[in-house]
Protein backbone atom coordinates (compact mmCIF):
# COMPACT_ATOMS: atom_id res chain seq x y z
CA UNK A 1 0.00 0.00 0.00
CA UNK A 2 1.18 3.84 -0.84
CA UNK A 3 1.40 6.45 1.52
CA UNK A 4 -1.50 8.16 0.81
CA UNK A 5 -4.10 9.42 3.68
CA UNK A 6 -7.41 7.30 3.52
CA UNK A 7 -9.66 5.86 1.39
CA UNK A 8 -9.76 6.56 -2.18
CA UNK A 9 -12.94 6.62 -4.34
CA UNK A 10 -13.58 6.69 -7.60
CA UNK A 11 -17.20 7.73 -9.52
CA UNK A 12 -18.01 9.13 -13.19
CA UNK A 13 -21.41 10.49 -14.40
CA UNK A 14 -22.11 12.50 -17.47
CA UNK A 15 -20.96 16.38 -16.96
CA UNK A 16 -24.11 18.01 -15.99
CA UNK A 17 -23.76 21.15 -18.65
CA UNK A 18 -24.13 18.24 -21.36
CA UNK A 19 -27.17 16.13 -20.30
CA UNK A 20 -29.66 17.87 -22.39
CA UNK A 21 -26.36 18.28 -25.31
CA UNK A 22 -26.41 16.09 -28.52
CA UNK A 23 -22.87 15.75 -27.77
CA UNK A 24 -22.12 14.42 -23.94
CA UNK A 25 -18.91 14.01 -22.29
CA UNK A 26 -17.99 11.87 -19.08
CA UNK A 27 -16.61 13.61 -15.63
CA UNK A 28 -14.87 10.56 -13.80
CA UNK A 29 -12.83 11.20 -10.62
CA UNK A 30 -10.57 9.83 -7.83
CA UNK A 31 -10.69 11.73 -4.26
CA UNK A 32 -10.64 11.14 -0.57
CA UNK A 33 -12.13 12.72 2.51
CA UNK A 34 -10.38 15.14 3.97
CA UNK A 35 -11.73 16.62 7.20
CA UNK A 36 -14.86 15.10 6.41
CA UNK A 37 -15.03 16.83 2.59
CA UNK A 38 -14.52 15.65 -0.56
CA UNK A 39 -10.96 16.28 -1.85
CA UNK A 40 -10.49 15.67 -4.96
CA UNK A 41 -7.37 13.50 -6.15
CA UNK A 42 -7.48 13.23 -9.84
CA UNK A 43 -10.25 13.68 -12.65
CA UNK A 44 -10.79 12.73 -16.33
CA UNK A 45 -13.36 14.38 -18.81
CA UNK A 46 -13.48 12.57 -21.89
CA UNK A 47 -15.89 12.07 -25.25
CA UNK A 48 -16.99 8.21 -23.85
CA UNK A 49 -17.59 6.41 -20.67
CA UNK A 50 -15.79 3.82 -21.90
CA UNK A 51 -12.87 6.37 -22.40
CA UNK A 52 -13.09 7.96 -19.01
CA UNK A 53 -13.07 4.25 -17.64
CA UNK A 54 -9.86 3.33 -19.20
CA UNK A 55 -8.26 6.84 -18.36
CA UNK A 56 -9.15 5.63 -14.57
CA UNK A 57 -7.78 2.03 -15.08
CA UNK A 58 -4.69 3.13 -16.85
CA UNK A 59 -4.47 5.35 -13.87
CA UNK A 60 -1.84 5.16 -10.47
CA UNK A 61 -5.60 5.52 -9.09
CA UNK A 62 -6.93 2.62 -10.41
CA UNK A 63 -5.63 -0.56 -7.60
CA UNK A 64 -6.33 1.80 -4.41
CA UNK A 65 -9.93 3.43 -5.40
CA UNK A 66 -13.21 2.05 -4.89
CA UNK A 67 -15.73 2.36 -7.22
CA UNK A 68 -19.01 4.42 -6.42
CA UNK A 69 -22.39 3.69 -8.12
CA UNK A 70 -24.38 6.51 -6.05
CA UNK A 71 -24.27 9.71 -7.86
CA UNK A 72 -24.61 12.54 -5.39
CA UNK A 73 -20.27 12.11 -4.45
CA UNK A 74 -19.25 12.44 -7.74
CA UNK A 75 -21.54 15.42 -8.60
CA UNK A 76 -19.99 17.12 -5.40
CA UNK A 77 -16.71 16.32 -6.60
CA UNK A 78 -17.44 17.51 -10.04
CA UNK A 79 -18.87 21.43 -8.69
CA UNK A 80 -15.44 21.28 -6.55
CA UNK A 81 -13.90 20.94 -9.75
CA UNK A 82 -15.43 23.37 -11.58
CA UNK A 83 -15.04 25.75 -8.90
CA UNK A 84 -11.60 24.98 -9.38
CA UNK A 85 -11.49 26.06 -12.55
CA UNK A 86 -13.52 28.51 -12.48
CA UNK A 87 -11.09 30.67 -10.06
CA UNK A 88 -8.08 30.14 -12.14
CA UNK A 89 -9.80 31.58 -15.02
Amino acid sequence: MSCHHGRLYFGYMVCPADVDSVTRRWFGAVWRYHDGVRAPVAYWIEETEEEVLGAWKGSAWYEESMLLFTPYPVHEVFQIVQRHLTTEE
